[in-house]
């Protein structure tokens, strides 16, 4: 260190240079501690980075596993229901769509004696709502319930492989004019509308008589 009195026993010009010197010296250490922040702050968000990606490996690497234990044709099927915006899960045992559905006791419940015919509005002989029903299961059954006439017993009607107009599609016609319903494989998989497509009902709805088509969880008009 300089002291006070050597600097003042130099030249106005040295002693401008040497204060230029300090000043540079004070400038180069504040840059040097700034630049030691940021890199600590870099090795941090790095370390952030490294943990999210390891994160997400070993998810990556659980969800396959899972692909594995399924077996290749639960595989296909979740590639499908991705493909289609749908959202898949996975059983201990077996892959399904959507959700696993259960009809609420007090929907489908039955009561244990039927009312008089004459209390039942009988279905209208002139109208009928035909579903088309487009899925790779090879049996489908429709659960409905046909102007308010009650549902049918779980699964419900099997539907019928379509002909020339439909091939490789399901088709039931029902009679009536307005119709809810839901599909079903005849076991433990159920096609309904799905919460994550931002449908508010709970079953398919068609308001009056038609062909309509059902497929990727949409119910669309054909005549």
């Amino acid at each position: 260190m300089v002291s006070d009195g050597a600097i003042k026993s130099l030249s106005p010009e040295a002693r401008r240079i040497f204060r230029e010197a300090q000043d540079n010296i004070i400038e180069l250490n504040k840059s040097r501690l700034r630049a030691l922040d940021e890199l600590k702050a870099a090795r941090q968000k790095i370390a952030e980075l490294e943990n999210k990606l390891e994160a997400a490996v070993a998810e990556a690497s659980s969800a396959t596993a899972q692909l594995q234990q399924l077996g290749p044709a639960s595989s296909q099927r979740a590639a499908q229901a991705a493909a289609a915006g749908q959202a898949y899960t996975y059983g201990q045992q077996q892959a399904q769509p959507v959700q696993q559905y259960q009809p609420p006791a007090q929907q489908y419940q039955r009561p244990q004696s039927a009312p008089p015919a004459a209390q039942q509005p009988a279905p209208d002989s002139g109208a009928g709502i035909t579903i088309v029903y487009e899925t790779g299961w090879n049996n489908a059954h429709l659960h409905y319930n046909a102007d308010g006439r009650g549902w049918t017993s779980p699964p419900g009607m099997k539907m019928e492989n379509g002909n020339q107009q439909f091939p490789d599609k399901k088709v039931l016609t029902v009679p009536g004019r307005r119709l809810e319903f839901v599909v079903n494989d005849g076991g433990n998989d159920w096609d309904k509308p799905s919460p994550w497509g931002g449908s508010k009902l709970s079953n398919y709805v068609v308001e009056e008589p038609g062909v309509y088509r059902l497929r990727n969880g949409k119910v669309t008009r054909l005549a």
